[in-house]
């Protein structure tokens, strides 16, 4: 790809990211294949490992498999993105519409999407993501990982103009992968939430 244009786009999605800290945070992961992120303390970068091994410690399958030379990243429990994730309204409506299902251990919904008015940033850096192992423990207290894959696929612009940057974003994020100028990734999100905190969220 012609640098300059390459350019252009990268400055296209810093600008539009300016107020969306983690939506800007996982592209500059893709653009510098974590070159620049290497140490921060919240994640760990998984590398030359074997997906086969994680597809199937995980139970991905489908759509879900990660392919083959996909790097990941790990965040703990403690990051701000977990933090973010469980005080937002999507967390907590998806909780509330399968909580009854998790608790008797029965089949739940595995999907979750963040709401792009409510939950802006959360809907421009995962958008939809995997709930893998959905729990609650003897004292009350759950835990989860949200598993998603970090990748674009280009869509139709939106009709009105009050509609979120987000599809602008999008597709510009497209643009940059279908000439291999980002790199995909898959994300792990440990999600812990205590009884007592647990209880604040309903």
């Amino acid at each position: 790809m012609n640098k300059s244009v390459y350019q252009a786009a990268s400055d296209s999605l810093a600008g539009n990211m300016m107020n969306l800290p983690k939506t800007n945070e996982f592209m500059q992961n893709s653009i510098y294949n974590f070159e620049n992120r290497i140490t921060n303390p919240e994640f760990q970068v998984i590398k030359n490992f074997d997906n086969d091994i994680i597809n199937n410690n995980l139970g991905l399958t489908g759509k879900d498999r990660i392919p083959d030379g996909w790097r990941g990243i790990f965040f703990n429990s403690n990051s701000s993105i977990a933090e973010k994730i469980i005080n937002s309204y999507s967390f907590r409506d998806y909780l509330k519409s399968n909580i009854k299902n998790i608790i008797r251990g029965n089949n739940v919904d595995n999907l979750i999407t963040f709401d792009k008015y409510k939950d802006k940033d959360l809907f421009g850096s995962i958008h939809n993501a995997t709930v893998l192992y959905p729990h609650f423990d003897k004292n009350g207290n759950f835990s989860a990982i949200i598993f998603d894959k970090y990748d674009f696929k280009f869509e139709q612009l939106p009709k009105y103009k009050a509609e979120p940057i987000f599809t602008t974003v999008n597709n510009v994020a497209a643009f940059l992968e279908a000439f291999k100028e980002i790199k995909n990734y898959y994300i792990l999100i440990d999600i812990k939430v205590d009884k007592s905190q647990f209880k604040k969220l309903n």
